[in-house]
């Protein structure tokens, strides 16, 4: 896939909205942390319109993660990587009379893949021609702890395999119910690197980016998410530079929304 650069990126901002050259007003230290806050903008409007279109998976790819994580004794410890859940489910064998979890083996088969979607960035043929048992993973609802606790204590509205709860007890743990589960799968936005523009000072006092640095830290995103990265980008430098037209042309391009 093509990453869009920070080259890309700086040249876009300050070139043709700043009509400037990039190292005259837009300083390395405030080009970074403007990458990393349009970031987190751009991911926590994908999460919360998530998955509105196959456009915004498309974008949110870089960051899409699946795994399968162990239940111990009815909690799960989240990924250390991840930044928001997108969704959670168990895989359930309905090949039986009565529904049941998925054996092992498919477990660890699909394990940070994806066997049915072909359009699905997870998606791994090779895997996916394995022999597998018939599984269908069935979506655990999130609910709140006072739910969690009230629904594990009804005897009309209890959690089934049909109807799975989790609730988050800690930053980094859920629980889920019913118990008799071994494995859950967690489909989830990652967190991102740490962006950093490493630079060289030039004679002129000018500087040039350094993409051999040790401390260069390229940008994720695929260039399918330059439209939203360069309205964030611009927002932030017209603010840095207090441009008032490239305020008002900033606030243009997000009339219809950043999505």
């Amino acid at each position: 896939m093509y990453i869009l650069s920070w080259q890309e990126v700086i040249t876009s901002v300050t070139e043709l909205a700043g009509n400037h050259e990039q190292n005259q007003t837009f300083p390395p230290n405030v080009a970074t942390n403007a990458g990393r806050l349009a970031t987190d903008y751009i991911l926590n409007e994908l999460v919360r319109i998530y998955p509105n279109s196959q456009l915004i998976v498309d974008k949110a790819r870089p960051f899409l993660k699946r795994k399968i994580v162990p239940i111990e004794n009815g909690l799960v410890t989240l990924p250390t990587d991840y930044r928001n859940i997108l969704d959670v489910s168990i895989a359930v064998n309905e090949s039986y009379s009565s529904p049941c979890e998925c054996g092992d083996d498919f477990i660890q088969a699909i394990n940070l893949v994806n066997t049915c979607d072909q359009n699905n960035p997870l998606y791994d043929e090779q895997v996916a021609s394995l022999p597998k048992e018939p599984c269908l993973f069935k979506k655990v609802a999130q609910v709140d702890t006072d739910q969690f606790d009230d629904r594990t204590r009804s005897k009309i509205n209890k959690p089934t395999i049909d109807r799975p709860i989790y609730a988050f007890i800690s930053p980094t743990q859920i629980k889920v119910c019913p118990k008799e589960f071994s494995h859950v799968e967690i489909r989830y936005i990652k967190q991102p690197l740490k962006y950093n523009i490493a630079y060289t000072l030039m004679p002129d006092d000018t500087w040039q980016i350094d993409t051999t640095s040790p401390d260069y830290v390229e940008l994720e995103w695929e260039h399918n998410a330059s439209p939203e990265f360069f309205r964030a980008m611009l927002s932030l430098y017209a603010l840095h530079t207090r441009d008032g037209n490239l305020n008002q042309w900033s606030n243009e391009l997000k009339k219809g929304g950043l999505f």
